[in-house]
């Protein structure tokens, strides 16, 4: 009943405000409009709402005004026993202490509100709640915590089937994820918020309201039409609309202005923005206006305009305490000092950044400020100072568990060891941010793929899909339209006249469908071809990951060349070999893939065959003592069997050059691959042999894996072949791993 009485009030309040915002427009800002509210006769729940408005509204632009209303609102919620309004208090205060960087004092009054919400039994509350203090620790990179809190809102979400508050929570998910740098689980979380219902179209105009540079769509004919109902719309408030709104919609028209890159009218309006945003005396708006302008000068180049303003807006966060937009405008003032050729002044913010990062508890930028410092050092020659801000921005890394930072952190530690000689400590360094940086490649790619495929399956397919059965239907429309009028036809000679009107009418009816079905079949194709297009970018971008797996395998190939030319160990030397050759094996259908533009199948003779003259360069064998043969039925293979064959081959024809070949005058080998029962792969030289019985717990790893690998798909490895007789190696694959 308490639950039910509250709802009850608060309906009542927000019909109350509606009427007051109705006559309140003359007001300037909307927070005069609420606190006129607070002047009026109203019940004492609509009083407390209206206070924890106020609050909110202001959290963001006043710390010490949104605090002073919030705890105005819990006290005045205690007096008279009203439990939402009294963790919505504690709600706006952890709100208004994380917009401006009291970490620990948002993380306390956040659980306030949520033990309330959860006793008061809100759950309408608690998932936002939890999601809320996700966030806050995702801030202070307190990942496994706001992994913990997203996870609750997750649950209670999707048990609610609230798709699209789950989508966004989602969505948080994988940016919590995504900064730690694992891709993997981040790209299962962003995906599947793409995948919910609506989330997808709910997500893109989520993030058009926000007008951030980088949120719009990127399409200019559709940025074309907002930006020109913007200005509409300043058109109409500027004659009779608030101020407030006025500047905000001068803010929205510059930030599109700026996306389409016409960086002199975005200075314009944000120009006319921070001239309302001083009448009304709202300092932090005006400084995040500020901000906006310096940066359109740094896109013009001018870059002693962009310093000048960037200082402006620093004196206004500094005089409201607004640390977190300090942090930021001190790290752009750095960059502006660095790109005008400021180093020490440039060297000086970076540090002043790293005090503020540390002392706000943003561990993941300060890991990232102290890196980029460490490289800016580094250029200067100042060798010793640039490695200690480096080692100091790895450990912090690795203690919040972000493995992008670690990659760059773990790259300019190989620059500093590199520059002061130590090349052994740099080779670890280079070697550890080279696997994270292929790691991090693969996965992020997997996330393009999957996103694109989302793309073009649910909006560009659904389109033509819609589109097609508009068509179909103004086609049956014909259809009925001429069978009418051939029964009209048939009619008798008294109704002829009639006819003839019904005639007309119908063929002019026919001519419009006609005519609308041409138009349908243009926009069609006019869809088939942005769907070729799609199709032609999808293949450009598969065979942009084989390439870029190809060169990632040559990259590793490369290391494990160089670090075989530190080993002494000769046994060591020829598994460094093998494993070398081993990764030239898959390095070679990757290059087939892209060079060639098969991205399904691939036929498995030409890869073998690549194998084979690969190795015969690699041990720079005599051509003219080598009497090579090839025979093979047309047969085309998935990229995983492929591999897994070109790995056999490898071993068996990296065995027949090493063994076979010295002790013969013309190596005769010759290979096949039939079709039988499955895929036989059989090749054969005149070498040596060996015994008809082979051991594999005492031979080579090489035999070894060939038998593993055949297993795998499957099937089975054999080797004959006597003294005399040389060696048969015969691989027969199931059928499963053909088709």
């Amino acid at each position: 009943m308490k639950k039910l009485g509250a709802n009850i009030l608060l309906i009542s309040m927000l019909l109350l405000l509606h009427a007051v915002v109705s006559y309140s427009q003359p007001f300037k800002k909307k927070i005069d409009s609420l606190q006129y509210v607070l002047s009026r006769e109203i019940p004492d729940t609509a009083y407390v709402n209206t206070l924890n408005r106020i609050s909110n509204e202001l959290h963001g632009r006043n710390f010490r005004e949104a605090i002073r209303y919030a705890n105005l609102a819990i006290r005045r919620a205690e007096e008279i026993d009203y439990g939402y309004g009294t963790s919505k208090g504690y709600q706006n205060i952890a709100l208004t202490s994380w917009a401006n960087g009291r970490y620990d004092q948002s993380l306390e009054n956040h659980k306030k509100s949520i033990e309330m919400f959860r006793t008061g039994g809100m759950t309408n509350e608690l998932a936002e709640a939890y999601n809320k203090i996700g966030l806050v620790y995702f801030y202070i990179a307190e990942y496994d915590k706001a992994i913990g809190y997203l996870s609750r809102s997750i649950e209670d979400y999707r048990a609610r089937n609230d798709t699209a508050n789950l989508a966004r929570v989602l969505n948080n998910m994988g940016l919590v994820h995504d900064s730690k740098g694992d891709y993997a689980t981040s790209t299962h979380y962003i995906i599947e918020s793409l995948q919910l219902s609506q989330s997808f179209r709910q997500l893109r105009d989520q993030q058009n309201r926000t007008y951030g540079k980088g949120m719009i769509h990127e399409n200019e004919f559709i940025n074309r039409p907002i930006l020109e109902q913007r200005l509409e719309r300043i058109e109409r408030v500027g004659e009779s609309g608030s101020a407030e709104q006025l500047a905000n919609l001068c803010v929205e028209a510059a930030e599109i202005y700026f996306v389409l890159k016409e960086y002199n009218s975005a200075l314009s309006y944000y120009r006319r923005a921070s001239e309302i945003y001083a009448e009304l005396d709202e300092q932090v708006l005006l400084a995040h206006c500020l901000r906006d302008q310096a940066e359109c000068y740094v896109e013009l180049a001018d870059f002693g305009s962009a310093l000048e303003v960037f200082r402006q807006s620093e004196s206004i966060y500094i005089s409201q305490g607004n640390y977190i937009r300090l942090a930021a405008v001190v790290a752009q003032l750095g960059e502006t000092n660095y790109k005008l050729g400021n180093i020490e002044d440039a060297i000086l913010h970076y540090k002043r950044l790293i005090t503020l990062d540390d002392s706000l508890g943003h561990r993941a930028a300060l890991s990232k400020t102290k890196v980029a410092l460490a490289g800016t050092l580094l250029e200067q020659g100042r060798k010793q100072e640039a490695l200690s801000y480096a080692q100091s921005g790895y450990e912090i890394a690795r203690e919040i568990g972000s493995l992008t930072r670690v990659e760059t952190s773990a790259r300019q530690l190989y620059e500093c060891y590199k520059a002061i000689g130590l090349m052994g400590t740099a080779l670890s360094y280079l070697e550890e941010s080279t696997s994270l940086k292929q790691k991090f490649g693969d996965e992020l790619t997997h996330r393009e793929i999957a996103e694109l495929q989302i793309q073009y399956e649910s909006e560009e397919k659904q389109k033509a899909i819609d589109q097609l059965n508009e068509v179909s239907q103004l086609q049956s429309n014909v259809v009925v339209l001429q069978k009418q009028l051939l029964m009209l036809m048939g009619g008798g000679f008294a109704a002829f006249a009639v006819i003839l009107v019904v005639m007309r009418n119908r063929l002019i009816k026919i001519r419009e469908l006609k005519s609308g079905i041409e138009e349908k079949n243009a926009f069609i194709e006019a869809q088939n071809f942005k769907l070729e297009k799609r199709g032609r970018e999808r293949e450009l971008l598969i065979g942009e990951i084989h390439h870029r797996v190809k060169n990632n395998l040559q990259v590793v190939s490369s290391m494990l060349r160089l670090q075989q030319r530190k080993v002494k160990n000769v046994v060591a030397k020829e598994a460094l070999f093998a494993g070398q050759n081993r990764v030239q094996a898959m390095s070679l259908l990757h290059q087939r893939l892209y060079q060639h533009g098969s991205y399904g199948k691939i036929p498995i003779a030409d890869y073998v065959s690549d194998v084979c003259k690969h190795l015969a360069k690699v041990y720079n064998l005599d051509k003219q003592k080598m009497d090579c043969s090839f025979e093979a039925d047309n047969v085309s293979l998935e990229i995983d069997t492929a591999v897994t064959i070109g790995l056999m081959a490898n071993e068996v024809y990296s065995n027949i050059f090493k063994h076979a070949y010295p002790f013969v005058d013309v190596l005769r080998l010759h290979s096949e691959i039939k079709r039988e029962n499955g895929l036989t792969i059989r090749i054969t030289d005149n070498g040596p042999g060996f015994p008809e019985k082979v051991d594999f717990e005492e031979g080579g790893f090489g035999l070894k894996l060939v038998e593993m690998l055949a297993t795998e798909l499957g099937g089975e490895a054999t080797f004959a072949g006597g003294a005399t007789k040389g060696l048969t190696v015969t691989i027969r694959i199931d059928e499963a791993h053909v088709d």
